[in-house]
């Protein structure tokens, strides 16, 4: 395939795309980790867990804890319009105990799998208040391979709000990869699919995210998004988080975000969520 012939020849389908991402964008905003041990109600990764006194934390399906990862203070500044100005929304993570990653206790279909379900493998808890919030200690999971570094409980990282900016559906995600396939189907896609990834990548996504850790926006799966193929799940249309190699974590070329229906964000219901995750 030549590139520029391939441009000139398809500069309006090139353009329509890039008009139809534009008008999908959405904002989101970078999070940042530094050293400095924050307080127990912060936003962080890791460290004890700011908890309702007497109330059991998250466990799995045998009872074992979950790992406790980030949790964000929304009373923090931050610029994204849709989430909440305040209350502490936690992350926590079933620990594997047969191989490093994430139990995925997914039902199976034969065209692929389903995302993961809020308190099936993860648990998102939001708190609108934290006055009632008490440091709680735990007792990390053990396994041959764990999920997490051993510094986590004992030395927690400050999460900052940082740059926000507007992001098209990537490539990967279900919106992305309609638009994407339409160029597939091309006669002169056929066996020249890297030379199409660079030229869509250059003409129509002017920028790709990949493990970034950030709130809102879209999901970045590194491969797959099982939306694609479950139109079920297409209602978990917005971004509450999405993560990869994070600090703290021992989550090797992996990409995780956690999903909600926006008419439930915008209501502050963090219940019904999903997570999708792939390995690159």
């Amino acid at each position: 395939m030549d590139k520029d012939a391939f441009k000139k020849k398809y500069a309006r389908e090139l353009a329509t795309a890039t008009d139809q991402l534009k008008t999908l964008s959405r904002k989101l905003q970078f999070l940042e980790s530094v050293p400095p041990s924050p307080s127990f109600d912060a936003s962080r990764l890791g460290g004890r867990i700011a908890w309702p006194a007497g109330e059991p934390i998250p466990t799995d399906s045998s009872g074992a804890p979950m790992v406790f990862v980030a949790q964000i203070n929304f009373k923090e500044e931050h610029a994204l319009p849709d989430f909440p100005k305040k209350g502490l929304l936690q992350l926590f993570l079933e620990n594997d105990l047969n191989e490093r990653g994430i139990t995925f206790l997914r039902e199976y279909r034969k065209d692929g799998y389903y995302p993961l379900r809020n308190g099936s493998g993860f648990r998102l808890v939001f708190h609108s208040e934290t006055d009632g919030l008490v440091e709680t200690k735990y007792q990390l999971p053990q396994s041959e391979y764990p999920i997490y570094q051993p510094e986590i409980l004992d030395r927690p990282l400050t999460v900052s709000f940082g740059e926000h900016k507007e992001q098209r559906p990537p490539m990967s995600h279900w919106q992305g990869s309609a638009v994407y396939e339409r160029f597939e189907q091309l006669p002169e896609a056929e066996n020249a699919l890297v030379e199409l990834d660079e030229i869509l990548s250059a003409e129509v996504w002017d920028e790709q995210l990949s493990t970034g850790f950030y709130l809102g926006g879209y999901a970045c799966p590194l491969q797959l998004d099982q939306r694609r193929f479950f139109e079920e799940y297409r209602k978990y249309d917005t971004c509450v988080l999405n993560f990869g190699e994070l600090p703290l974590l021992d989550l090797p070329d992996m990409n995780l975000a956690v999903l909600i229906p926006k008419a439930d964000l915008l209501a502050k219901k963090f219940d019904d969520t999903v997570l999708i995750a792939d390995t690159d």
